[in-house]
């Protein structure tokens, strides 16, 4: 399944969440033009109904501000904030200061902000 801007956010938004997921992969990647890369995120969704593989591909960036330091592991991810704010853009929180705003806020943590945004989901094969 692969969904864009705004149907990715209320899908996102909905039962489906990376909440509860792990972020398992980031990557910069060369964009259309030099200076507007592309990011990846990939996600391990254990309880996702859609699959449980989520790559979420940010075109035209804003904002890119993702805290990782090698004493702090990646773990479930417990909170999530996805918008599509009025300035016509997809924004993301991986650790929001309150994952119940309908904002964007200043003490959010983790986050990314893009122009679009393409969600592609699908399962992993089960070994056994």
């Amino acid at each position: 399944m692969q969904l864009e801007d705004q149907d990715a956010v209320r899908f996102l938004r909905g039962v489906n969440s990376v909440r509860d997921g792990n972020i398992v992969g980031l990557s910069i990647l060369p964009g259309d033009v030099e200076w507007e890369p592309l990011i990846q995120l990939t996600f391990n969704v254990p309880q996702g109904t859609d699959g449980d593989h989520y790559v979420l591909t940010l075109r035209g960036m804003v904002k890119f501000d993702y805290n990782f330091t090698s004493e702090h592991s990646i773990e479930r991810i417990t909170f999530v904030k996805c918008l599509w704010t009025a300035e016509d853009q997809f924004y993301l929180s991986l650790d929001p200061w309150k994952e119940s705003e309908d904002f964007i806020s200043e003490q959010d943590n983790d986050c990314f902000q893009s122009k679009s945004v393409t969600l592609v989901v699908g399962r992993t094969s089960a070994a056994g």
